[in-house]
Protein backbone atom coordinates (compact mmCIF):
# COMPACT_ATOMS: atom_id res chain seq x y z
CA UNK A 1 0.00 0.00 0.00
CA UNK A 2 1.26 3.51 -0.67
CA UNK A 3 2.33 5.22 2.18
CA UNK A 4 0.11 7.64 3.51
CA UNK A 5 1.18 11.07 5.71
CA UNK A 6 -0.73 12.92 7.49
CA UNK A 7 0.76 16.04 9.30
CA UNK A 8 -1.90 18.45 11.47
CA UNK A 9 -0.45 21.63 13.33
CA UNK A 10 -2.14 23.29 15.09
CA UNK A 11 -0.92 26.54 16.42
CA UNK A 12 -2.65 29.61 18.13
CA UNK A 13 -0.95 32.90 19.08
CA UNK A 14 -1.09 34.79 21.90
CA UNK A 15 -4.01 36.77 22.36
CA UNK A 16 -6.33 34.96 19.77
CA UNK A 17 -9.57 34.60 20.04
CA UNK A 18 -9.79 30.97 18.79
CA UNK A 19 -9.25 28.38 21.35
CA UNK A 20 -10.05 24.78 22.00
CA UNK A 21 -8.70 22.66 18.46
CA UNK A 22 -9.40 19.32 17.85
CA UNK A 23 -7.70 16.98 15.80
CA UNK A 24 -9.58 13.80 14.57
CA UNK A 25 -7.49 10.65 11.90
CA UNK A 26 -9.35 7.73 11.58
CA UNK A 27 -7.51 4.84 8.87
CA UNK A 28 -9.24 1.55 8.49
CA UNK A 29 -7.49 -1.17 6.36
CA UNK A 30 -4.57 1.11 6.15
CA UNK A 31 -0.91 -0.06 6.32
CA UNK A 32 2.27 1.48 6.95
CA UNK A 33 1.05 5.08 7.24
CA UNK A 34 2.67 8.11 9.28
CA UNK A 35 0.29 10.50 11.20
CA UNK A 36 1.78 13.66 13.47
CA UNK A 37 -0.60 15.77 15.49
CA UNK A 38 1.10 19.02 16.75
CA UNK A 39 -0.70 21.16 19.02
CA UNK A 40 0.92 23.95 20.57
CA UNK A 41 -0.91 26.99 21.72
CA UNK A 42 -0.55 30.32 23.46
CA UNK A 43 -4.34 31.02 23.41
CA UNK A 44 -6.08 33.96 25.24
CA UNK A 45 -8.23 31.59 27.12
CA UNK A 46 -6.55 28.90 29.49
CA UNK A 47 -9.42 26.79 30.08
CA UNK A 48 -9.48 25.26 26.89
CA UNK A 49 -7.08 23.07 25.65
CA UNK A 50 -6.99 20.87 22.49
CA UNK A 51 -8.10 17.02 21.59
CA UNK A 52 -6.33 14.76 19.62
CA UNK A 53 -8.48 11.77 18.41
CA UNK A 54 -6.73 8.96 16.41
CA UNK A 55 -8.15 5.48 15.71
CA UNK A 56 -6.55 2.59 13.66
CA UNK A 57 -8.76 -0.36 12.96
CA UNK A 58 -7.63 -3.31 11.14
CA UNK A 59 -4.43 -1.17 10.02
CA UNK A 60 -0.71 -2.36 10.73
CA UNK A 61 2.85 -0.99 10.62
CA UNK A 62 1.76 2.73 11.39
CA UNK A 63 3.29 5.48 13.29
CA UNK A 64 1.39 7.79 15.20
CA UNK A 65 2.69 10.61 16.95
CA UNK A 66 1.18 13.81 19.09
CA UNK A 67 2.83 16.74 20.43
CA UNK A 68 0.90 18.59 22.50
CA UNK A 69 2.05 21.53 24.54
CA UNK A 70 0.06 23.67 26.73
CA UNK A 71 -2.49 22.75 29.20
CA UNK A 72 -5.65 20.69 29.48
CA UNK A 73 -4.40 18.34 26.44
CA UNK A 74 -6.28 15.26 25.77
CA UNK A 75 -4.94 12.66 23.14
CA UNK A 76 -7.53 9.89 22.46
CA UNK A 77 -5.72 6.79 20.13
CA UNK A 78 -7.74 3.36 19.66
CA UNK A 79 -5.84 0.52 17.67
CA UNK A 80 -8.73 -2.15 17.32
CA UNK A 81 -7.31 -5.53 15.83
CA UNK A 82 -4.10 -3.69 14.44
CA UNK A 83 -1.01 -5.08 14.78
CA UNK A 84 3.24 -3.57 14.51
CA UNK A 85 1.83 0.19 15.28
CA UNK A 86 3.90 2.52 17.06
CA UNK A 87 2.02 5.34 19.19
CA UNK A 88 4.30 8.25 20.71
CA UNK A 89 2.17 10.63 23.07
CA UNK A 90 4.35 13.68 24.48
CA UNK A 91 2.28 16.22 26.24
CA UNK A 92 4.08 19.13 27.64
CA UNK A 93 2.44 20.79 31.21
CA UNK A 94 -0.24 20.48 33.29
CA UNK A 95 -3.34 18.73 33.59
CA UNK A 96 -3.05 16.74 30.46
CA UNK A 97 -4.87 13.39 29.79
CA UNK A 98 -3.23 10.61 27.46
CA UNK A 99 -6.34 7.38 26.96
CA UNK A 100 -4.32 4.69 24.79
CA UNK A 101 -6.83 1.82 24.45
CA UNK A 102 -5.18 -1.54 22.69
CA UNK A 103 -7.64 -4.17 21.94
CA UNK A 104 -9.43 -7.16 20.12
CA UNK A 105 -6.43 -9.17 19.16
CA UNK A 106 -3.97 -6.19 18.70
CA UNK A 107 -0.36 -7.72 18.62
CA UNK A 108 3.25 -6.15 18.85
CA UNK A 109 2.44 -2.75 19.18
CA UNK A 110 4.48 0.26 20.64
CA UNK A 111 2.67 2.81 23.03
CA UNK A 112 4.52 5.37 24.76
CA UNK A 113 3.68 8.03 26.73
CA UNK A 114 5.71 11.02 28.05
CA UNK A 115 4.27 13.13 30.54
CA UNK A 116 6.92 15.97 31.40
CA UNK A 117 5.12 18.08 34.34
CA UNK A 118 2.19 18.19 36.90
CA UNK A 119 -1.09 16.76 37.04
CA UNK A 120 -1.25 14.74 34.27
CA UNK A 121 -3.24 11.26 33.74
CA UNK A 122 -1.67 8.42 31.48
CA UNK A 123 -4.45 5.74 31.03
CA UNK A 124 -3.22 2.65 29.23
CA UNK A 125 -5.50 -0.58 28.23
CA UNK A 126 -4.42 -3.52 26.58
CA UNK A 127 -7.25 -6.08 26.40
CA UNK A 128 -9.10 -8.89 24.76
CA UNK A 129 -6.63 -10.97 23.55
CA UNK A 130 -3.89 -8.82 22.68
CA UNK A 131 -0.07 -10.37 23.30
CA UNK A 132 3.52 -9.09 23.04
CA UNK A 133 2.83 -4.82 23.15
CA UNK A 134 5.31 -2.82 24.89
CA UNK A 135 3.90 -0.12 26.73
CA UNK A 136 5.61 2.61 28.39
CA UNK A 137 5.05 5.66 30.93
CA UNK A 138 7.06 8.35 31.56
CA UNK A 139 6.19 10.91 34.62
CA UNK A 140 7.53 13.50 36.51
CA UNK A 141 5.38 15.01 39.44
CA UNK A 142 2.24 14.66 41.03
CA UNK A 143 0.98 12.30 38.34
CA UNK A 144 -1.57 9.39 37.47
CA UNK A 145 -0.49 6.73 35.48
CA UNK A 146 -3.06 3.73 34.84
CA UNK A 147 -2.34 0.73 32.87
CA UNK A 148 -4.80 -2.60 32.78
CA UNK A 149 -3.89 -5.81 30.87
CA UNK A 150 -7.51 -7.75 30.51
CA UNK A 151 -8.56 -10.30 28.94
CA UNK A 152 -6.60 -13.02 27.48
CA UNK A 153 -3.59 -10.53 26.67
CA UNK A 154 -0.43 -12.72 27.18
CA UNK A 155 3.15 -11.69 26.73
CA UNK A 156 2.77 -7.65 27.06
CA UNK A 157 5.64 -5.59 28.92
CA UNK A 158 4.61 -2.69 31.02
CA UNK A 159 7.30 -0.20 32.14
CA UNK A 160 6.35 3.06 33.99
CA UNK A 161 8.78 5.55 35.10
CA UNK A 162 7.61 8.21 37.57
CA UNK A 163 9.96 10.88 40.07
CA UNK A 164 8.25 12.36 42.81
CA UNK A 165 4.41 11.90 44.33
CA UNK A 166 3.13 9.80 41.46
CA UNK A 167 0.36 6.95 41.85
CA UNK A 168 0.70 3.54 39.31
CA UNK A 169 -2.12 1.65 39.08
CA UNK A 170 -1.25 -1.93 37.64
CA UNK A 171 -3.79 -4.29 36.69
CA UNK A 172 -3.65 -7.95 35.16
CA UNK A 173 -6.50 -10.21 35.03
CA UNK A 174 -8.81 -12.40 33.30
CA UNK A 175 -6.47 -15.12 32.00
CA UNK A 176 -3.45 -12.74 31.45
CA UNK A 177 -0.28 -14.15 31.51
CA UNK A 178 3.28 -14.11 30.81
CA UNK A 179 3.29 -10.67 30.97
CA UNK A 180 6.21 -8.66 32.27
CA UNK A 181 5.80 -5.17 34.52
CA UNK A 182 8.47 -2.95 35.49
CA UNK A 183 7.95 0.24 37.86
CA UNK A 184 10.34 2.11 38.62
CA UNK A 185 9.49 5.28 41.21
CA UNK A 186 11.88 7.94 43.00
CA UNK A 187 10.02 9.67 46.14
CA UNK A 188 6.68 9.71 47.94
CA UNK A 189 5.03 7.27 45.44
CA UNK A 190 2.27 5.05 45.86
CA UNK A 191 2.12 1.96 43.39
CA UNK A 192 -0.83 -0.76 43.82
CA UNK A 193 -0.35 -3.74 41.70
CA UNK A 194 -3.10 -6.97 41.12
CA UNK A 195 -2.87 -9.87 39.54
CA UNK A 196 -6.30 -11.12 39.41
CA UNK A 197 -8.79 -13.91 37.79
CA UNK A 198 -6.28 -17.03 36.97
CA UNK A 199 -3.62 -14.46 35.71
CA UNK A 200 -0.02 -16.93 35.64
CA UNK A 201 3.13 -16.69 34.71
CA UNK A 202 3.52 -13.12 34.92
CA UNK A 203 6.95 -11.05 36.19
CA UNK A 204 6.59 -7.65 38.50
CA UNK A 205 9.58 -5.85 39.11
CA UNK A 206 9.48 -2.58 40.91
CA UNK A 207 12.05 -0.36 42.29
CA UNK A 208 11.24 2.43 44.68
CA UNK A 209 13.34 5.20 46.53
CA UNK A 210 12.38 7.37 49.46
CA UNK A 211 9.25 7.27 50.80
CA UNK A 212 6.96 4.86 48.47
CA UNK A 213 3.96 2.61 49.13
CA UNK A 214 3.92 -0.42 47.39
CA UNK A 215 0.75 -3.02 47.58
CA UNK A 216 0.69 -5.95 45.57
CA UNK A 217 -2.66 -8.30 45.52
CA UNK A 218 -2.54 -11.54 43.80
CA UNK A 219 -5.77 -13.55 43.76
CA UNK A 220 -8.04 -15.89 41.84
CA UNK A 221 -6.11 -18.98 41.35
CA UNK A 222 -3.11 -16.92 39.96
CA UNK A 223 -0.35 -19.07 39.87
CA UNK A 224 3.49 -18.99 38.89
CA UNK A 225 4.25 -15.39 39.35
CA UNK A 226 7.28 -13.49 40.08
CA UNK A 227 7.39 -10.66 42.41
CA UNK A 228 10.59 -8.40 42.91
CA UNK A 229 10.21 -5.02 45.40
CA UNK A 230 13.05 -3.48 45.87
CA UNK A 231 13.00 -0.20 48.23
CA UNK A 232 15.34 2.15 49.95
CA UNK A 233 15.02 4.18 52.86
CA UNK A 234 11.26 4.76 54.94
CA UNK A 235 8.84 2.73 52.74
CA UNK A 236 6.07 0.05 53.09
CA UNK A 237 5.49 -3.07 51.15
CA UNK A 238 2.32 -4.66 51.70
CA UNK A 239 1.16 -8.00 49.62
CA UNK A 240 -1.63 -10.42 49.29
CA UNK A 241 -1.79 -13.46 47.87
CA UNK A 242 -5.38 -14.80 48.25
CA UNK A 243 -7.94 -17.62 46.81
CA UNK A 244 -5.59 -20.21 45.78
CA UNK A 245 -2.78 -18.33 44.32
CA UNK A 246 -0.10 -20.84 44.61
CA UNK A 247 3.34 -21.44 43.51
CA UNK A 248 4.32 -17.57 43.44
CA UNK A 249 7.81 -16.14 44.27
CA UNK A 250 7.93 -12.93 46.69
CA UNK A 251 11.10 -11.13 46.95
CA UNK A 252 11.28 -7.94 48.95
CA UNK A 253 14.43 -6.14 49.79
CA UNK A 254 14.98 -3.25 51.87
CA UNK A 255 17.82 -1.49 52.57
CA UNK A 256 18.79 1.48 54.19
CA UNK A 257 16.40 1.60 57.06
CA UNK A 258 12.66 2.41 58.45
CA UNK A 259 11.18 0.35 55.90
CA UNK A 260 7.75 -1.87 56.63
CA UNK A 261 7.52 -4.96 54.81
CA UNK A 262 4.12 -7.53 55.09
CA UNK A 263 2.97 -10.42 53.32
CA UNK A 264 -0.43 -12.41 53.84
CA UNK A 265 -1.11 -15.52 52.84
CA UNK A 266 -5.09 -16.68 52.76
CA UNK A 267 -5.57 -20.26 51.05
CA UNK A 268 -3.33 -19.88 48.96
CA UNK A 269 -0.06 -22.82 49.09
CA UNK A 270 2.95 -23.56 48.22
CA UNK A 271 4.39 -19.68 47.90
CA UNK A 272 7.96 -18.69 48.27
CA UNK A 273 8.69 -15.50 50.68
CA UNK A 274 12.13 -13.98 51.02
CA UNK A 275 12.26 -10.83 52.97
CA UNK A 276 15.54 -8.88 53.09
CA UNK A 277 16.07 -6.08 55.52
CA UNK A 278 18.99 -4.16 57.06
CA UNK A 279 18.55 -1.37 60.00
CA UNK A 280 14.83 -0.52 61.76
CA UNK A 281 13.09 -2.30 59.89
CA UNK A 282 9.63 -4.33 60.21
CA UNK A 283 8.79 -7.79 58.60
CA UNK A 284 5.15 -9.13 59.24
CA UNK A 285 4.34 -12.49 57.32
CA UNK A 286 0.54 -14.35 58.51
CA UNK A 287 -1.25 -16.84 56.95
CA UNK A 288 -4.43 -19.38 57.27
CA UNK A 289 -4.92 -22.45 55.00
CA UNK A 290 -1.96 -21.68 53.66
CA UNK A 291 0.46 -25.18 53.06
CA UNK A 292 4.14 -26.02 51.56
CA UNK A 293 5.17 -22.67 51.57
CA UNK A 294 8.62 -21.15 52.03
CA UNK A 295 9.22 -17.86 54.54
CA UNK A 296 12.86 -16.78 54.54
CA UNK A 297 13.29 -13.76 56.40
CA UNK A 298 16.92 -12.10 56.70
CA UNK A 299 17.28 -8.87 59.05
CA UNK A 300 21.36 -7.21 59.19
Amino acid sequence: MKKLVIAISTILAAGSAYAGNEADTSLLHSDSDTVTITQTTGHANPAWGHDADVDLRYSEDNTVTIEQVGSLNNADVEIFYGDDNDVTVNQNSLNNDAYIDVKFGSDNNSVTVNQYKMDNVADIEVEYNSDRNDVSVSQRWYNDADVEVIGNSDGNTVSVSQYFDNTAEIDVRNRSNDNNIYLSQGSFNDANVDVLDHSDGNTITMSQSLGNTATVLLEGNSDGNTLDISQVDYNSADVHLHDHSDNNDISIDQTSFNSYASVHLGNSSYNTISIMQTANDVATVTGHHANGSTVSIYQY
